[in-house]
């Protein structure tokens, strides 16, 4: 059984999150926030994930929550609680 501090992908997520992970055409943004849950689905500290993303823990907790409220929608750039521009 998962713990909340666990991320369990299934097969199709990881195949999707590896394939944005090796994108050379999308947003670098977007293919960092897909090696961040790749990561974390492997099991890595945040030390690790922090050393080898040049990132830090409020980043990595941040597109943890929201991959798991959303799944692959939530490593999108779209900010729930901001208003949308027209």
């Amino acid at each position: 059984m998962a713990t909340i501090s666990e991320l369990v992908l299934s097969d199709d997520q990881r195949l999707e999150l590896r394939a944005i992970a090796q994108s050379r055409s999308l947003p670098a943004g977007y293919v960092f926030r897909a090696k961040l849950i790749l990561l974390l689905a492997e099991g890595a500290s945040f030390g690790t994930i922090s050393q080898r993303l040049q990132t830090t823990a409020p980043t990595i907790i941040r597109w943890k929550r929201r991959f798991l409220q959303r799944g692959l929608d939530g490593l999108d750039t779209f900010h729930p609680d901001r208003p949308q521009a027209c």
